[in-house]
């Protein structure tokens, strides 16, 4: 990896602050009379004032200096000043005591440390021209910096975008545009594509439907995008990372391939969203080692990303909770990595049918719990007691469940070929109904809860 130092990988600039302001040499002894609460708030910009009405010179943040020549003794007019400097949202007063002002008045503190705004004081004369020019330069500087560090990291989003429609879809950009930037990040995109072979490769695809706090689902992926790309460098790994339309998609890659390797990367990635924006919904691909399996990574990623919704949705409609597993890998789907591909044939639909139309009927018609049951018994393997234990009724409950079952559909749990069919339509259930079926907690053996449970059936 890079170790020189990126721009886009670091903290924007920071704004000048008060707190910041008084470990300047100019002002070597002034003291902080009231407002230290507010030692944080951001100088936009230095005003000398000499007035009492000076709300209208204001625009909010600026750090004033004055003498008090134009105020002196006289309360009203040192009420006036205050309360003008208030209602302008001035960052902090400066004052330095002398001919114009020799005692600092009590009201001041009082209102500086209600307001939570720094009031400070000189106990000897200051050149006020050299604070002006020397934090006026800062200001500038550092607004010049952020707008380069903002140009960056918009330059940054750009090209990671382009380079993921280049590996993944095997897409540029629009047609037609082949300028000289063009040329330059297709030349990086090529020499970045070409070290993923061989490199341990993952694609991960996270969502969020309704964004983080008062962020937008588009803010939400655009602020994990960015924090994905600095963490996942900064620990070593090749990353990637796309936002749109309230999605992110992220290539992360790492030259190792040992299997604590592959768990670490999704690991960090999980880690990194979480921390930055909560509340979303992931999923990951296969590892892939060769950049001709990008696409069907992408694809992997987005299937996982599917169902791991369909989970969420079904969580909040039969448990009232929008908790969900934070990451569903391709890996976990086993034979729900078939079903998309028949959902998208139209061919999943009349399967489910062909093995669960009559089960599906009576649950429709009777509010019954047939499926739910035979999808339980079937994950226990054919035992009666795990269950009738799982869904807290007595044996004899489930014996009438499944004596009903075999009514509709025939005992299909007798046979090995029929059992996987009917289980594979279940879970195909499962992805066409979200929430149909929920979730079955399994109750600890001999617990309180499964014996009342079952009690109370």
């Amino acid at each position: 990896m890079n170790d020189n130092w990126n721009p886009v990988d670091q903290a924007l600039p920071r704004s000048l602050t008060v707190r910041e302001t008084l470990m300047s040499d100019l002002f070597a002894g002034a003291r902080v009379e009231a407002g230290h609460a507010g030692l944080d708030r951001e100088i936009r910009w230095v005003h000398v004032l000499e007035v009492t009405g000076v709300t209208e010179l204001l625009h909010g943040g600026e750090m004033v200096l004055t003498t008090g020549v134009g105020i002196g003794a006289c309360l009203e007019k040192q009420e006036l000043f205050i309360t003008s400097l208030l209602q302008g949202e001035a960052a902090c007063l400066c004052l330095e005591l002398g001919p114009g002002l020799s005692v600092l008045p009590p009201k001041w503190k009082k209102q500086a440390d209600r307001h939570a705004m720094p009031l400070i004081v000189f106990p000897h004369t200051v050149r006020y021209v050299d604070i002006t020019h020397e934090l006026h330069s800062i200001i500038l500087n550092r607004r010049r910096a952020y707008q380069e560090a903002l140009a960056l990291e918009s330059a940054q989003r750009n090209a990671d975008s382009r380079m993921l429609r280049l590996l993944l879809d095997n897409s540029w950009g629009a047609p037609g545009a082949d300028s000289a930037q063009d040329a330059l990040l297709k030349d990086a995109a090529d020499s970045m594509i070409g070290a993923l072979d061989g490199m341990n490769c993952k694609i991960v695809a996270a969502e969020w439907l309704a964004g983080s706090g008062n962020r937008s689902a588009q803010a939400a992926a655009e602020l994990a995008a960015d924090e994905l790309r600095r963490k996942m460098r900064s620990a070593g790994c090749l990353c990637i990372a796309d936002a749109e339309g309230g999605r992110m998609t992220a290539l992360i890659a790492q030259p190792e391939r040992a299997a604590a390797v592959r768990l670490r990367l999704e690991e960090l990635a999980v880690d990194v969203l979480a921390a930055s924006v909560p509340g979303f919904c992931c999923g990951a691909s296969s590892r892939f080692s060769s950049r001709s399996r990008a696409g069907e990574a992408k694809r992997q990623a987005l299937e996982a990303l599917k169902l791991n919704r369909s989970m969420l949705t079904a969580r909040v409609r039969s448990m009232g909770t929008a908790e969900s597993r934070q990451i569903l890998s391709y890996d976990e789907l086993g034979v729900l990595q078939l079903l998309p591909s028949l959902l998208e044939s139209g061919r999943l639909e009349p399967y489910v049918q062909d093995h669960l139309g009559p089960l599906i009927q009576a649950d429709r018609l009777r509010g019954g719990d047939l499926l739910m049951t035979l999808k339980v018994f079937l994950d226990c393997d054919g035992s009666k007691q795990e269950a009738a234990r799982r869904l807290f009724i007595v044996r004899q409950s489930l014996y009438y469940r499944l004596e009903r079952i075999q009514e509709l559909i025939g005992p299909v749990w007798a046979d090995c070929e029929k059992r996987l069919a009917v289980q594979i339509a279940l879970r195909a259930y499962m992805l066409l109904e979200p929430g149909a079926l929920p979730a079955v907690p399994i109750p600890r053996s001999g617990s309180s809860n499964a014996k009342a449970g079952a009690a109370q059936r």
